[in-house]
């Protein structure tokens, strides 16, 4: 399909299941926290907070994008671009996963052609709903993979959710490409086209998530991702949407230098749409960045051969380009122009300043010697240089460029530009914790033996994320100490609580974090009296929560060295929790679920661990020692060069900075309470340990005696009395369908006998109680068999809610389509309902508006016959 084709299908698909169409809006955006409109999202975001209440819940727009996050990248990569089209459809507060998964999937698969075996999708691991949406609809189950990093935050606190990313794969078939043991996504196999973002919990202060009443949807699909991959070409720059500009660079030069010429393409494009939405040169902000886009093309242009202005002309291809599109460029076609040659010329007489530096700092260096990575990244950013224009310049002379500083200059850039990007809240969160633990001073914990420290001393307090000098008595802050007890959450184990308390003031310790390095808050209530920086205090954590937690943290060790007997050395762990008593194990294995013989084994086996009493030590060593040795590194751990190793008798040697129990008998019992896929190749198992586990025994138990007394059966013979059961209840339920079918027959003929003709279609609206709603939809097809075009409307009730379905025969869907039929009606009377062209249906309507239901449907289709006929 066409670029122009796909932005149109894109908005009328969605238009046809009730988006409201939003015009895109500017790349200057009117949040004030961001340079410029980032996503297409971000125009709503009023919407999504609930500042301000959208024409339609439901909202479609094809949004233009800037960033620069990635701008040493583009025309390097396929696909990085500092100005794209974000397709976008929206929910606040109406539809959610249940319409968002297949409606994504219906655009790809249907409307623009794509085959479902070059598809994968990404999920939250812990988003069982997504996954059970993407399985419904008969996505391949082995395409579905999880990947932690599918969660979206709007900022510290507000609204967030999970997320499932839809990506195209060039090499479908051919095993999946790993990275350190995870799959790599960013491998250019993969191409990411659609993201849905479901907005469902609100983050509060204290890091839970509470469920929002209203739900949201925010997706966001790459234009030109999906136009390449459409187009069969795996790169954006290959596809209609660069082809004419293309044309014009390569009017102008013969260098076969593709990563440039891609390059100045995106440049020109991004610096057209910058002026065009009122963007100006500046030596700041937006208007510095457009300068920075021209002075890269133009060195860019001169590497390739191009001398003096170019840009200007190009600009001109872009416009002619996108003026049906966006008519708005060529009514500001002379501006735009003029403007960019301006720059042009202004920066072609810096250029050479930029060379006379070049060639000063490099008479400052013997033949031999090495060109500071400072100097090489002054004429980058301040000259625009490439850094490999300085090497090749200084290479003439014999001389290195330091790379290793320029990389780090330019990281340090990199960061400082991320600031201006004040929208991005863990940046500012990060940069504030940085200052506060310079400022205050770092935290050590000593806690793994010591439950009670004296003479800890406070360093600093925050409250509502503001350094302050006092908390009293009621206020919940975040302070830190020289030195605590209190384990920090972190390594999938959760944070101590417990007291601290001085002759002055008690604090109850809520919860313990570390949020960057060497960085250990506590955050606690102030029962009473005062506190304050530079007080002495008594840290005591919570020993029965500290005890409950490292007996789950120390079976999570022998569950590992359980599997590992079981399975194979291939079943190797992919993610943790663990809580008081309870723990979460994710890991990798190609021999499917575990079957209930399986998960006895390992059970037992945890279970023989722990009642042997087995000593539990830990060794500091250095990482070569310790692989040596041969043992076990957990996921997603960073490890310096010494390490810390948890050894359990002679059985499980794992690197771990957690806490745990000093033998396993402390433990008590171990419990496996689940066991479940939570992607290819990766299962969970969840299971509970000591008090808590002897519980759950309990629990079974007892509702094993509840189910005992209901079926009338003694415990041991139990089985025997369900399977009974089972068997009379498929018979009775055989039984019924076979006498739905035939009464749904008999009054079939009633109802062909009261069809209304509309032209040549037979239409029928009826109520019919007690059908379900399968048998609402046999009834309507017998009723139409008699019929070469018909529409049957029917309205059923069972239990206290009315079911409605219309089915239709022989009709296109541009005469009528029963899912929107249905879906409108239902906005009127109030109630949801959609379905396919052939075939709507809804449940859950009043009994009320059933006589309201059936006169609105058979208005509206009346309507809909008269006209489209």
């Amino acid at each position: 399909m066409k670029s122009y084709e796909i932005r149109e299908s894109f908005l009328s698909f969605f238009s046809g299941y009730d988006h409201y169409v939003l015009e895109g809006a500017s790349l200057i955006p009117s949040d004030p926290t961001v340079l410029f409109t980032l996503a297409g999202m971000l125009p709503l975001k009023p919407f999504f907070t609930g500042e301000r209440i959208p024409i339609s819940p439901r909202l479609t727009s094809c949004q233009r994008c800037f960033r620069t996050n990635d701008i040493e990248n583009v025309g390097k990569t396929n696909f990085h671009h500092t100005l794209f089209e974000m397709l976008g459809n929206f929910s606040i507060g109406d539809y959610f996963k249940e319409s968002a998964i297949p409606w994504a999937y219906e655009y790809l698969i249907k409307i623009v052609g794509l085959p479902v075996d070059r598809l994968i999708v990404t999920v939250h691991p812990d988003d069982e709903e997504s996954i059970s949406e993407w399985k419904k609809i008969g996505f391949p189950h082995d395409k579905i993979l999880p990947d932690p990093t599918n969660f979206w935050m709007m900022g510290e606190v507000g609204p967030c959710g999970p997320d499932s990313e839809i990506h195209f794969d060039w090499q479908a078939g051919e095993p999946l490409p790993m990275k350190n043991g995870e799959i790599d996504y960013d491998h250019p196999r993969f191409v990411e086209l659609w993201n849905i973002v479901f907005t469902q919990f609100d983050a509060k202060k204290d890091g839970s998530k509470i469920p929002l009443p209203r739900k949201n949807i925010d997706t966001g699909a790459g234009l030109e991702r999906i136009t390449a991959v459409s187009q069969g070409v795996k790169s954006s720059y290959e596809t209609d949407l660069f082809l004419s500009i293309t044309k014009s660079i390569n009017s102008i030069t013969k260098s076969e230098d593709v990563g440039r010429k891609r390059m100045i393409a995106d440049h020109t494009r991004a610096v057209v749409f910058l002026i065009g939405d009122g963007v100006f040169p500046a030596n700041d902000g937006r208007g510095y960045v457009m300068k920075r886009l021209v002075r890269r093309s133009l060195l860019a242009g001169r590497q390739i051969g191009i001398d003096g202005s170019f840009i200007s002309k190009l600009a001109d291809t872009v416009i002619n380009e996108y003026k049906n599109v966006y008519p708005y460029l060529l009514e500001r076609r002379d501006a735009i122009t003029k403007i960019i040659g301006n720059e042009e010329k202004q920066f072609l007489s810096t250029l050479e300043v930029g060379l006379d530096l070049i060639n000063a700092e490099l008479t400052k260096v013997e033949r031999g010697g090495t060109l500071s990575g400072k100097t090489a990244f002054k004429l980058y950013d301040t000259f625009g240089f490439p850094v490999e224009l300085t090497a090749e310049y200084a290479g003439e002379k014999g001389i290195h460029v330091d790379m290793d500083n320029f990389q780090a200059e330019l990281a340090a850039q990199r960061e400082r530009g991320r600031r201006s990007y004040s929208g991005q809240k863990e940046f500012e969160k990060a940069t504030a914790l940085l200052s506060f633990r310079d400022e205050t001073g770092k935290s050590k914990f000593d806690g793994f033996e010591k439950k009670e420290i004296t003479g800890a001393k406070v360093l600093g307090i925050m409250e509502n994320k503001i350094p302050t000098t006092i908390a009293r008595e009621g206020d919940v802050v975040y302070f830190n100490t020289d030195k605590t007890p209190f384990y920090p959450e972190k390594g999938g184990q959760i944070g101590d609580c417990g007291t601290a308390f001085s002759d002055s003031v008690k604090l109850e310790i809520l919860d313990t974090r570390t949020p960057i390095d060497d960085l250990i808050l506590h955050k606690a209530r102030v029962i009473s009296g005062e506190l304050s920086i530079g007080d002495t205090l008594t840290l005591r954590i919570g020993e029965k929560k500290r005890q409950r937690i490292i007996n789950a943290h120390t079976a999570t060790h022998l569950l590992h060295f359980a599997l590992k007997s079981e399975l194979g050395d291939h079943a190797n762990q992919a993610g943790s929790w663990v809580g008081e008593d309870e723990l979460r194990f994710d890991f990798t294995t190609t021999l499917g679920a575990l079957n209930d013989k399986q998960l006895k084994k390992i059970e037992s086996k945890v279970n023989s661990l722990i009642w042997r009493g087995l000593a539990v030590t830990t060794e500091e060593m250095s990482i070569q020692v310790a692989r040596d040795r041969g043992a076990v590194a957990l996921f997603g751990e960073k490890y310096g060069d010494f390490v810390r190793v948890v050894s359990i008798g002679e059985t499980s040697q794992e690197l771990c900075g957690g806490c745990h129990v000093s033998n396993t008998s402390h433990i008590g019992f171990f419990k496996i309470t689940s066991e479940s896929s939570i992607g290819s190749n990766l299962r969970r198992i969840t299971a509970i340990t000591n008090s808590k586990a002897l519980e759950f025994v309990h629990q079974k138990e007892n509702d094993l005696l509840e189910v005992a007394k209901i079926l009338g059966s003694p415990v041991a013979e139990i089985k025997d009395k369900a399977v009974a059961l089972q068997n009379n209840l498929s018979s009775s339920n055989k039984q019924i369908r076979s006498l739905t079918t035939s009464i749904a027959k008999i009054q079939a003929e009633y109802l062909k006998d009261q069809a209304k003709k509309v032209g040549a279609t037979h239409v029928v609206v009826a109520r019919q109680d007690s059908f379900d709603m399968q048998g609402l939809r046999m009834l309507a097809d017998f009723t139409l068999d008699a019929f070469d075009h018909g529409v049957a409307v029917l309205l059923g009730k069972t239990g206290d809610k009315c079911l409605l379905v219309a089915i239709s025969k022989g009709l296109p869907s541009n005469v009528v389509h029963c899912g929107k039929l249905i879906g409108k009606v239902g906005g009127i009377v109030g109630f949801k309902g959609g379905g396919r062209s052939d075939m709507g249906q809804a449940g859950g309507i009043d009994p009320a508006h059933a006589g309201q239901v059936l006169t609105a449907i058979e208005s509206e289709l009346a309507s809909q016959l008269t006209k489209n006929l």
